[in-house]
């Protein structure tokens, strides 16, 4: 069994990240946009250092660097489980390949383990990134003995599993709801969001209390984190106490937790995954079958509307690209039950929010939008829209119209909920509006022409398009500087009102979105392989 689920692991990181692709394939193309995902991942990875080197050298400066490893263990399981959680069931559970491995001599504890493996390994590529950083700065200014070396080399693999495990069985407990429900994708996404709307209040709350601190708590800061974040995350505390204070009870109690809890959950879905896979994948059929009379609309419309079926069909699709929206509406709640003044303090961004609130919107309605992928999630169906009689402005068009009408009302409703919430010129009002939807606009155009260059067709499974797809990497890159510009500029030029910075941007990004949509449309789609 051992042969068996090492091949499965091979050929599903193959897949994944297209390495078989970069090594033979002849496709210069193809090549290219694999690359491109490797340098993309790697400018993620490089930020994502930088910004864990940079926490764990300002806690050590302000006296902090005893809740380094506490801290980083908590923040490493809480990326591992908000990443996790809305694709682990699927993956896991996937049906596509299940039916083409289950009817192959391979026995269904090696598919188990092999998917659970594949998670595993890029949650521990996460995890790497995490704790290496932040323990070279904590070696270099505390000077550990050994021992904490050893322990934090050996946490590095154990990190990912307590998360992963978590986030699995909620990815499969909402499967498995939804499953026996009449639209399942509906229950899925529904449920999806009320569980990350709750993980983003919990958040909030969390954080409000840290900034709730007299004076006199202020020299007993570290207590008070650390009291937080064991209340956030158990497991820390026997972390903590193992690595910081050298308590080997501790760690190994840290340790056979982790590997306990994992291999107890492997072995209960692998002794009922035949089983799971069939009740969640089982399809009712019905024979009352009634003939209505059909309607004509225009191909646009026809496009539009079958765009919008497959969006809605997907719970990952919908709940990885709807995320950002989601934490617009929580933090405009947020501010509207602890006030501006108040929520700014909560995230540190003190003046920040007053001056810039639309860039901040703007930046949340940015991280993912739908076009980015809507062109690889036509998979092995490309051909038809390529075959048919329609203009490539009339199928690029009707993608960016879903993303328009997904994004459009959430950006509505946080403009309502902060014109009752915040005080500020009639310009100002504008500006709530005018800029997320402008942005909303421009990122789609991007999303449709970066997909065009980077599509993605062979896929088994939607998550790897969604999530790890060179184009949705690119995405984020162009998101985080047409944000950080104007940003930056509200910044330094503190004198000038920073209505005119924003107004200019919505000029300036308003000619890029003419300049882009006229270049895509004059894409030729049979040539989009």
């Amino acid at each position: 069994m051992l042969k068996q689920i090492r091949k499965l692991v091979g050929v599903t990181l193959c897949n994944t990240w297209g390495i078989n692709v970069a090594r033979y394939s002849k496709d210069k193309k193809k090549v290219t946009n694999v690359w491109m995902l490797a340098i993309s991942f790697l400018l993620l990875a490089c930020m994502g250092v930088t910004y864990i080197t940079m926490l764990a050298y300002g806690l050590n400066q302000i006296g902090l660097a005893d809740i380094i490893p506490a801290y980083i263990l908590m923040i490493t399981s809480l990326v591992i489980l908000i990443f996790s959680i809305l694709k682990a069931g699927s993956i896991l559970f996937q049906m596509k390949s299940y039916e083409m491995l289950i009817s192959l001599p391979i026995k269904p504890a090696a598919i188990v383990a092999s998917r659970f493996i594949s998670m595993y390994i890029g949650n521990v590529v996460l995890s790497l990134l995490t704790v290496v950083p932040s323990t070279i700065v904590y070696g270099i200014y505390q000077r550990p003995n050994s021992l904490f070396y050893v322990m934090m080399a050996i946490s590095v693999f154990l990190l990912p599993l307590i998360p992963m495990t978590i986030a699995t069985a909620i990815g499969a407990l909402i499967i498995a709801i939804s499953s026996r429900m009449k639209h399942k994708n509906l229950v899925t996404i529904v449920l999806s969001t009320l569980l990350t709307m709750a993980a983003l209040a919990a958040s909030f709350g969390m954080s409000s209390k840290s900034t709730n601190i007299d004076t006199g708590a202020l020299a007993k800061l570290s207590t008070i984190l650390t009291k937080q974040i064991y209340a956030l995350y158990p497991p820390a505390r026997l972390f903590s106490q193992g690595v910081i204070n050298q308590d080997m009870v501790s760690f190994l109690a840290f340790v056979l937790i982790s590997i306990g809890v994992f291999l107890l959950f492997v072995l209960i879905v692998q002794w009922k995954f035949v089983e799971i896979c069939s009740a969640i994948n089982a399809r009712a059929t019905k024979n009352n079958f009634v003939m209505k009379e059909m309607k004509a609309s225009s191909a646009l419309i026809a496009f539009y509307k079958k765009e919008l079926r497959r969006y809605f069909s997907s719970s990952i699709y919908v709940m990885n690209t709807a995320i950002g929206y989601i934490m617009m509406v929580v933090a405009c709640i947020a501010m509207r039950v602890m006030g501006v003044d108040e929520l700014e303090e909560t995230l540190q961004m003190t003046g920040i929010i007053h001056k810039a609130l639309p860039l901040v919107m703007a930046g949340m309605c940015c991280l993912i939008p739908t076009t980015i992928c809507s062109i690889s999630l036509e998979g092995k169906q490309w051909w038809i829209p390529k075959s048919m009689p329609v203009s490539t402005k009339t199928v690029l068009d009707s993608k960016i119209l879903v993303n328009l009408t997904i994004g459009y009302p959430f950006v509505l409703l946080s403009a309502i909920i902060l014109f009752f919430t915040i005080k500020t010129s009639i310009i100002g009002y504008i500006m709530l509006v005018l800029v997320p939807i402008v942005y909303i606009l421009f990122m789609s155009v991007v999303g449709i022409a970066i997909n065009l260059r980077m599509p993605m067709f062979n896929w088994e499974s939607e998550a790897v398009v969604v999530k790890q797809s060179g184009a949705g990497f690119i995405s984020m890159i162009v998101s985080l500087i047409i944000i950080a510009v104007p940003g930056v500029l509200i910044a330094v030029l503190g004198n000038m009102d920073s209505n005119i910075i924003m107004l200019i941007t919505i000029v300036v990004l308003g000619l890029l979105t003419l300049l882009v949509y006229s270049d895509n449309n004059k894409k030729v789609l049979s040539t989009i392989q």
